[in-house]
């Protein structure tokens, strides 16, 4: 994010915005979809379901992409806090993946909002 003191010019900076991806665990599934704000340095996104409820995620990064940061949040009690698995939440792998074969098939569906100023 470039800040309002930031002399940089938002339309030439490689990752100036934000993607949101919205992961659902359902009872029978896990469901994503996601959406972008400016221009962000996310240029793919696969999943994949290991259970029914835990799913492996890949994001693609554009090159020179420079620091880029992720935010977990959940809505609801987690497995840890709710004591049945005693894992960490998010384990991370930064490492690069060469084959594309071993990543998910899985991509989220695109989201799009465009307010009806009746709500």
């Amino acid at each position: 994010m470039i800040s309002k003191l930031s002399s940089a010019n938002p339309l030439q900076t490689v990752s100036s915005g934000v993607t949101y991806l919205n992961l659902q665990r359902c009872t029978i599934a896990v469901y994503a979809n996601m959406f972008h704000r400016g221009l962000t340095a996310v240029v793919d996104v696969k999943y994949k379901p290991v259970y029914t409820d835990i799913v492996e995620l890949w994001v693609k990064l554009k090159a020179r992409s420079g620091d880029t940061m992720f935010n977990l949040r959940s809505t609801g009690p987690t497995r840890f806090e709710s004591g049945s698995c005693f894992c960490s939440l998010f384990s991370s792998d930064l490492s690069e993946v060469n084959d594309e074969t071993t990543i998910g098939t899985y991509t989220p569906s695109a989201r799009l909002s465009l307010p009806n100023d009746v709500a």
